[in-house]
């Protein structure tokens, strides 16, 4: 059992993180994000993180729930903003709600573009009508749903989506943020892979980072792996990559 444990280890580490990649989870299948309001879960010195969102429709509108009235002035695109995954600033509409708790966030005109990833962030100088600022800063991640209704020359290996499937299950099981950023960079060599089959990821800043990982954290992400992938499944996605 041993044995059979570290060649799957072996299999999955040959793949990622010494000449391909795997990331990022959904689906043909998967459903919309249909929550309306978001919450952080883990937190650094100065950010507030919140999980990545995947298969969020290109039309979202998301709502932050505050439990003090926000200051009107402080609503505008310094405090609130959406970056591409380029680091440009995404064209948003802002509102507050009557009792003064809840700031949405609207997509620009054309609607946030299909497979995409993009960040929002809620600076720490937002601040409420007792010109109280926040304590830190928040972030989160979010990718658009694929649209696939002209993928039928794309060939896109389906394994793909499982291994993306699996590591979005896997972020959420790791414990400790640098897990968290080797899992999203995963995440994102694998979604480069199924909008483009012919891509080259350069692995070097995975094996960087899978590198600077501590022995316990070594030990929980490779677990997280073998809880989350089959023997076949392991073998099938490094086929993909030779």
């Amino acid at each position: 059992m041993k044995l059979k444990r570290t060649i799957i280890i072996s299999i999955f580490f040959v793949l990622m993180l010494c000449g391909s990649v795997l990331a990022s989870p959904s689906s043909n299948n998967a459903k919309r994000i249909n929550s309306t309001y978001i919450s952080a879960t883990t937190e650094e010195t100065n950010i507030r993180y919140i999980n990545d969102k995947f298969e969020v429709a290109p039309d979202k509108q998301w709502t932050i729930k505050f439990n003090k009235e926000v200051n009107p002035l402080a609503i505008n695109t310094e405090n609130v903003q959406v970056l591409d995954s380029k680091g440009q600033a995404v064209n948003i509409t802002l509102g507050l709600s009557s009792d003064g708790k809840h700031v949405s966030i609207n997509p620009p005109a054309s609607k946030y573009i299909s497979g995409e990833t993009y960040s929002l962030i809620i600076k720490k100088s937002l601040s409420n009508k007792l010109n109280e600022t926040l304590p830190k800063e928040v972030r989160m991640k979010f990718t658009i749903m694929k649209d696939n209704s002209n993928d039928t020359g794309n060939n896109v290996n389906p394994v793909l989506y499982e291994a993306r499937q699996g590591l979005d299950k896997i972020y959420n099981l790791v414990k400790t943020d640098k897990e968290r950023a080797l899992v999203s960079a995963l995440r994102d060599g694998v979604n480069t892979k199924i909008n483009n089959p012919s891509a080259t990821i350069d692995v070097n800043p995975l094996k960087d980072q899978y590198g600077n990982l501590s022995s316990d954290e070594k030990s929980d992400f490779k677990n997280a792996i073998l809880s989350n992938f089959s023997i076949g499944a392991l073998f099938e996605i490094k086929s993909i990559f030779e």
